[in-house]
């Protein structure tokens, strides 16, 4: 149980913070750039929380996203696209 504390759950939150400074805030900066208006930037606090649980119970898949820049931008771009274009086609229906 000592080795729980003293290393798995300080790597974890450290792992989990970074991932968020490495691909959340870079992606919400660029839903920013992109649309404003988008509901996900409007209710930016309430997707952080959302992302935020999600990403702490996926941090070693996230890792490697972090890690590297070309898988950074990969994930980056496909999650900001995804976002966008279902808000489009709600938008349309």
């Amino acid at each position: 149980m000592e080795y729980l504390f003293d290393w798995v759950l300080p790597l974890w939150l450290a792992s989990w913070l970074f991932c968020i400074w490495q691909i959340y805030i870079p992606a919400i900066a660029l839903i920013r750039e992109l649309d404003d208006e988008h509901v996900v930037y409007r209710w930016r606090y309430l997707t952080f929380l959302v992302w935020s649980l999600m990403s702490f119970v996926c941090v070693p898949l996230l890792m490697l996203a972090a890690l590297v820049e070309k898988y950074r931008r990969q994930f980056i771009y496909s999650y900001v696209k995804n976002l966008l274009d279902k808000d489009e086609d709600e938008r349309e229906n």
